[in-house]
This record gives C-alpha cells, sequence and structure tokens, in this order.
C-alpha cells in the first residue's frame, strides 16, 4: 500500500525488504522501493503499550468498537486493505471526540486538499475507538489502524 494513494493493496513477487528486525530493515534492489530515479520515505510503526497500537478490524456495516487498542486515542489513521479509499487521520485537538457527532473534522494523508468536516460516525473510548454506522466499517471491508495515545 502507498501512502500517498487510495489504492487497493496489492501483493508483490518483489523482494522488497530483507533483514527486517526490531531495530532496522535492508532495502532490496526493486523498482518499487529502490529505483534510482524515485524519493522514499520510510515510515516505521510500532505498538508499545499503552502509548501506540497497530492493528486491523474486518467491518461490520453497523456499530463496532474496536477495544483492543487498552487506552483512549488521541490520534488514529485508518485505512481499507481490501477496496480503494483514503488513508483517514482523527485526532484529538482538531477534534477527536468521546461521543458520535453529526461532524469531524479528519484528513486524508493521500489528498492535498485542507481538513473536512464528514459525518463519519466515529468517536474514542476509554480503550480503543467505535464507529456508529458503515463509514470505515464497511460490511467485509478489512483496514488497518495506528492509534497513539
Amino acid at each position: 500500500m502507498k501512502l500517498d494513494q487510495n489504492t487497493v493493496e496489492h501483493s508483490s513477487n518483489a523482494d522488497r525488504w530483507s533483514d527486517i528486525t526490531s531495530t532496522h530493515f535492508t532495502v532490496n534492489q526493486d523498482n518499487g522501493t529502490n529505483n534510482s530515479s524515485g524519493t522514499y520515505l520510510a515510515m516505521l510503526f510500532a505498538s508499545c503499550e499503552g502509548i501506540s497500537k497497530l492493528g486491523y478490524y474486518s467491518g461490520t456495516g453497523s456499530e463496532h468498537n474496536i477495544t483492543e487498542v487498552g487506552f483512549q486515542p488521541r490520534f488514529l489513521m485508518v485505512r481499507r486493505t481490501n477496496a480503494t479509499d483514503n488513508w483517514v487521520v482523527w485526532d484529538s485537538v482538531r477534534g477527536f471526540y468521546t461521543n458520535y457527532l453529526a461532524e469531524q473534522e479528519e484528513l486524508y494523508l493521500n489528498e492535498s486538499q485542507a481538513q473536512s468536516d464528514h459525518d463519519h460516525r466515529i468517536k474514542a473510548t476509554s480503550t480503543g475507538f467505535s464507529f456508529e454506522g458503515s463509514t470505515y466499517n464497511v460490511s467485509g471491508g478489512k483496514y488497518i489502524y495506528y492509534a497513539h495515545a
């Protein structure tokens, strides 16, 4: 998946990474990750109990509580992986609330537009986050997330 695009995940037979450990990784010779005319940025995320959480969930299309985060997130990034969709970010500085409001400020990382108000019916909870409706919770959708305290 590419952070600057909203395309569906894809697989490749390319051997793009090697020597992956908890402290480093090696980029192999591949046009997708190490082309001499390309510019690349690596962003590495990890779960750290009580501070950050990487995870995934399957959409239900109705109210859905993701509680395995273990803390109330102040920053949340969500992306559907099995369909074209945006990388969406909510945070407590711009309005990530603990109740379902009609509209909350969000950013799309793969777009150049300013933040916008959308009614995605999401809220932060003491142990994670919850969706009331189906946006970013589409039935049959597969999602990844990064939450930070």
